[in-house]
């Protein structure tokens, strides 16, 4: 299925206060696992897919979003998100939004290969069956 990358919690600006980017995933590992291992979701954390694929957000996928200080890469939304992604797709590159003050960081460290186009769709390996199933899953959960 296609969705529109959307940065985390910016319902109104594509590009404030964080900046979407497409960056290299390899990268974005070694910086994310130095922030520590309470923040650092290491590969294969189990992820629930309703938080960010349920009918609320339409065809969007609402990329995380990060600062990087020092080498070191800090989410303030969208860890699990981000996680599902790398671990799902497999693929070089990994949308994420950026804080403006770790752009040019993100720039000299080689972490970002591009910047994301507002309007720009990301084909993602999830049914609208796979969806509908989580968010009724995450439902009966709430109910509880």
């Amino acid at each position: 299925m296609n969705f529109l990358i959307w940065p985390d919690n910016q319902p109104w600006n594509f590009k404030s206060p964080c900046v979407p980017f497409w960056v290299y995933t390899d990268k974005l590992e070694s910086s994310w696992a130095k922030a520590g291992e309470a923040f650092y979701y290491k590969p294969g954390t189990n992820n629930d897919l309703s938080d960010f694929f349920s009918n609320k957000n339409g065809n969007k996928f609402h990329c995380g979003r990060a600062s990087l200080s020092g080498g070191i890469l800090s989410f303030s939304g969208g860890r699990h998100r981000t996680r599902w992604y790398i671990d799902t797709t497999g693929r070089e590159l990994c949308p994420i939004a950026l804080s403006v003050g770790s752009i040019q960081e993100g720039w000299n460290s080689g972490l970002i290969a591009k910047e994301i186009l507002e309007g720009e769709y990301v084909d993602l390996p999830i049914t609208q069956k796979e969806i509908e199933s989580e968010q009724n899953e995450y439902d009966r959960k709430v109910e509880r």
